[in-house]
């Protein structure tokens, strides 16, 4: 079937040392994305604190994620990550955009 890969975005390669980022692995770029759940996960359970105020706080943060894998990747497959909003905020620290990454790019399922 011949699925493409998830590569970089081409306008990274543009930037100030964008040669460098460019060697730098799709999975690596995902975990990056991905370990921004850690900051989620500390504002939600800070905001519970404060009336449910994290709730709000962790959704824009999984939004910001979301944004991220779409610039970064290019690529509108990245849209599988919103299934990270629907989590509980116990379960958020689910690492959606490299789960969208191994899948496509090793195993080869979507």
């Amino acid at each position: 079937m011949g699925r493409k890969p998830i590569t970089l975005a081409p306008w990274i390669a543009k930037l100030p040392g964008g040669r460098f980022l460019k060697l730098i692995p799709v999975i690596f770029w995902a975990l990056a994305i991905d370990a921004i759940d850690l900051v989620s996960v500390i504002v939600e359970t800070v905001g519970i604190f404060f009336g449910g105020a994290g709730l709000v706080a962790g959704l824009g943060v999984d939004a910001v994620q979301i944004v991220l894998a779409l610039g970064v990747f290019g690529d509108p497959i990245m849209l599988l990550t919103t299934t990270d909003m629907l989590l509980p905020s116990v379960f958020d620290i689910f690492p959606a955009t490299t789960a969208v990454v191994i899948a496509r790019n090793y195993l080869h399922l979507i």
